[in-house]
């Protein structure tokens, strides 16, 4: 939970109550971004970070994620793109596709936007790495994904689940600018 903060909207709103929150929801955007909230045992944690709690928040515009921030000023300070024409919707390898991926974005400087297709794949490959079994669920509603809409409301989910994995701060990043930069390429088509 290191990762999401409260917006100035989240800080007003705790204080003028001007979003109705239930008890909930409330509790989860006070302690965001504070020291209690990591001093909790897991179990609590599990039983207060809920993510349909946590995607209500950020829908309303209460809490942002730190990484999405530095991301999003990155992507918008890129200028050059280059567009994979062909979807990768193979039954590969979890292992290959991940690594066929990193070998994609870590040599070329330019950004790749993908398919809708190929962002799902790529959100089901680092689910299914990093993840596990554990993201069952959410590798199923990703697969149901039929536009930008449903895979924007399940990307808050698959960032959250990579951030309590054990997968490296800097290829989260990666990841996520990519299918950032990606889904904004695809909605503006």
């Amino acid at each position: 939970m290191q990762h999401f903060s409260k917006t100035e909207l989240g800080q007003q709103v705790l204080k003028d109550r001007s979003i109705p929150l239930n008890a909930r929801q409330r509790q989860l955007l006070l302690l965001i971004d504070t020291l209690d909230l990591a001093a909790v045992n897991s179990e609590t944690k599990t039983r207060i970070v809920q993510p349909e709690i946590l995607d209500f928040l950020y829908e309303k515009g209460l809490i942002y994620n730190k990484n999405e921030q530095v991301l999003k000023t990155e992507i918008n300070h890129s200028n050059e793109s280059t567009i994979i024409n062909e979807p990768h919707t193979d039954s590969i390898e979890i292992k290959n596709t991940a690594n066929e991926i990193d070998e994609i974005f870590f040599n070329t400087e330019a950004e790749v936007a993908l398919s809708l297709e190929e962002v799902k794949e790529l959100m089901k490959t680092s689910l299914q790495q990093y993840c596990g079994l554990l993201a069952k669920p959410l590798i199923t509603k990703v697969e149901h994904a039929l536009n930008v809409d449903m895979l924007q409301q399940c990307r808050i989910q698959w960032i959250t689940h990579l951030q309590e994995s054990r997968i490296q701060p800097n290829q989260l990043n990666l990841y996520l600018r990519q299918i950032n930069y990606s889904l904004v390429k695809i909605t503006n088509k």
